[in-house]
């Protein structure tokens, strides 16, 4: 069985499921069979180990799980309890700053998992901010559940390759981002002054690119809203 049918067959099983659990029962009813869709075996202490003590600061605290690829911990996993609002990740950070290895950070309530990966910026290690994938086991989405299989351990790559396809759903989210405003919004002078160079417009005079602001943005209406 593939890893989005392993997901959609626990999706089902969470329906109807709420609140109230413990966080223990959470890990072991939601967490621990959703670790197992992926491909990772939760009852082998080797590969997923419970309770890694992460050495912060002065103190050692213990990040929930620890998942290990070829002898090196590769991904870690932070829990609250079932169905609690996932504020933000801070816990699962300094545990990801911590780890060297570490190349994805996953923080759940056993209901949502968002994903997280290596801030790309010089050489202190960082979680991003922000999570490249969120996914909701009572919402499933046909794309998400494609990216989280890519997460799984049969696909989980090299850390260069991983992080460059990561890089490219962020880069895909930013260019989406951007199209979406100019698409419904009011476009963009540079967009304005593009478009006049498709259409071979050579003087831009003040009123000229006024017009043809009115004129890209009907486009864009005419673009999404085809009439049938």
């Amino acid at each position: 069985m593939s890893v989005e049918s392993r997901l959609r067959e626990l999706a089902e099983r969470v329906q109807g499921m709420s609140g109230g659990f413990s966080e223990r029962d959470t890990e072991r009813y939601l967490v621990e069979p959703f670790m197992d869709a992926l491909g990772y075996d939760s009852r082998n202490p080797a590969e997923v180990q419970a309770q890694l003590p992460v050495k912060i600061g002065s103190t050692t605290k213990n990040c929930d799980y620890a998942i290990h690829l070829h002898g090196e911990v590769r991904v870690l996993v932070e829990c609250k309890k079932a169905g609690v609002a996932l504020d933000n990740p801070g816990q699962l950070a300094s545990y990801f700053s911590q780890v060297p290895t570490a190349l994805l950070g996953i923080y759940t309530n056993g209901f949502e998992y968002r994903f997280y990966a290596e801030r790309n910026l010089g050489r202190v290690k960082q979680m991003d901010d922000d999570p490249f994938l969120i996914l909701n086991l009572r919402n499933l989405d046909q794309t998400a559940i494609g990216r989280a299989a890519k997460c799984g351990k049969e696909e989980f790559g090299d850390a260069d390759g991983f992080q460059q396809w990561v890089n490219e759903i962020r880069y895909t989210r930013v260019v989406g981002d951007r199209l979406r405003r100019e698409l419904t919004g009011q476009p963009s002078d540079e967009l304005v002054n593009l478009a006049m160079d498709w259409a071979g417009v050579a003087e831009k005079t003040p009123e000229r690119v006024e017009g043809f602001m009115v004129i890209v943005r009907d486009a864009a209406r005419t673009l999404l809203n085809p009439t049938p």
